[in-house]
Parts: C-alpha cells; sequence; structure tokens
C-alpha cells in the first residue's frame, strides 16, 4: 500500500460543483480537516493560508497540494475533485479542479516530503489525473485510488 493510499479512506474523498473560488475552496479544505478533530476551523485554515504565502501550492495540471504542519498525530487529508476548475493564483492564471489536502505532525518532516512527493509523482501521468477527473462518485475516487500501481504512487 502507498502512502497515500495508508492516509485515505471513503470519507476524505470529495466531489464537489458548487465551491467558485480559492477561499471557498480553503474554508471547505479547513471545515473537512477538523472533522474528528480538536483542532478549530480557522487555526486550519490560517495555517493554510500561511504556507500559501511562502509560496503557491499549485503543482501544475490542474492540481494543487495545500498543507500545513499542525499539533497532529497523524497525517490528515482530504482530496477534493472540482466539476469546474477555479482560479487558484492571483499572479498568474492556475486553475485547480484537483487538490490533496494535508495536515502533517510537526515533529515528522520526513513523512509529510515523502507524501508530497509521492502525489506529485502520481500527477505527473496525465491519463491518470484524466481518470480521476472521469470519475463521478467518491466510492469510484477513492478505489481508483486504491487499485492505482503502488509502484507509481511510492517513494
Amino acid at each position: 500500500m502507498s502512502e497515500l493510499q495508508s492516509v485515505l479512506e471513503l470519507s476524505t474523498v470529495h466531489r464537489f460543483n458548487d465551491l467558485v473560488n480559492k477561499k471557498k475552496l480553503f474554508e471547505k479544505i479547513a471545515e473537512l480537516l477538523i472533522i474528528d478533530s480538536e483542532l478549530t476551523l480557522l487555526r486550519v485554515l490560517d495555517c493554510l493560508n500561511a504556507r500559501e504565502r511562502l509560496g503557491s501550492t499549485y503543482i501544475g495540471k490542474g492540481v494543487a497540494i495545500p498543507h500545513c504542519k499542525l499539533n497532529v498525530d497523524v497525517v490528515q487529508a482530504v482530496i477534493l475533485i472540482l466539476d469546474e476548475k477555479i482560479k487558484y493564483s492571483d499572479d498568474n492564471e492556475q486553475q485547480v479542479d484537483i487538490i490533496f489536502a494535508l495536515l502533517v505532525p510537526e515533529q515528522n518532516s520526513d513523512q509529510h516530503l515523502h507524501l508530497l512527493s509521492s502525489i506529485a509523482r502520481l500527477c505527473e501521468n496525465d491519463s491518470w489525473l484524466d481518470g480521476i477527473r472521469a470519475l463521478k462518485s467518491e466510492k469510484e475516487i477513492m478505489e481508483y485510488i486504491h487499485n492505482t500501481k503502488s509502484t507509481m504512487v511510492n517513494v
């Protein structure tokens, strides 16, 4: 099992058709990441925005990996697939429709870096991205990710 597959479950995969901008996207990400957590929406939102101010988490091909380090015990992840791309950056025309959002433990930088690398490598594959975009349900997306060859996503 890949690192990405190990931090995902059906409840962490979402399709949306009503997120219209980056602000709403980050609010939804924070809302999803605090489920079953003692973290507050504002704390997660502030952390995600602070990380984004350091540099865009857009990685190309319509994909972004917003992430930040917080006092959590294990990596928390959500995947959002948008029906329509939204503008992700003010300084250019970056548009996203696939978002891998992560909260990672402050003390475990290695796992964080491996997971980011794993996701970035997976997203280099245009046919994989096309496949995930074509899926209509969260269950299909989850099965697609779990059926992805582990060599594609392992570090």
